[in-house]
């Protein structure tokens, strides 16, 4: 392997290596913040980046949409702003539990139907609910992580030996 390919192999693999580290870093940040036991909560207490249960939401099943591995509901508390629920896998809406926790912000309804595909009928933004924060779906995730981080790195690690063994056979011959 030649010089320029090792150092694109370099390159690609910090690249890679570095971004992994960004995400396995704050999945692990939210597995350890999760706790033992989600917090049992109404939907107007959730704190955002928690794993919470919410006590009084209820899905609404005229909204049920299943999607790429997931299903999403509307879902609303009896005094208050409804919200988008995503649940993985398929999920019927008698078994809908709601662990998990809301994502910072709030979503406009043009950001999901683009970014999700999701049409959500309400006219204002919404919250945005999902089961990825709780503690196992996070260890799914941290586990694949740290194996593409362990593949970034291993790509870095080859380029550099690569880059070494190219320089000490010298200019290649004309």
């Amino acid at each position: 392997m030649g010089k320029l390919a090792s150092g694109l192999l370099i390159v690609a693999g910090a690249i890679w290596a570095l971004g992994m580290a960004w995400v396995a870093s704050n999945t692990l940040s939210a597995y350890l913040r999760a706790g033992d036991a989600p917090a049992v909560v109404k939907v107007a207490d959730a704190p955002e980046k928690r794993w919470v249960k919410l006590e009084d939401a209820r899905v609404r099943c005229d909204t049920r949409k299943v999607q790429g591995g997931f299903t999403y509901f509307l879902a609303e508390a009896p005094q208050g702003e409804p919200f988008l629920a995503q649940l993985s896998g398929d999920v019927p809406c008698d078994g809908a539990q709601l662990d998990g926790g809301f994502i910072p912000g709030r979503f406009t309804r043009e950001w999901l139907k683009q970014k999700i595909g999701i049409d959500v009928p309400v006219d204002r933004d919404v919250r945005f609910f999902t089961q990825a924060l709780a503690p196992r779906f996070l260890k799914g995730v941290l586990f694949r992580t740290v194996g593409f981080l362990v593949a970034g790195l291993a790509m870095l690690a080859i380029g550099i030996r690569s880059l070494r063994r190219a320089g000490r056979a010298g200019p290649s011959p004309s």
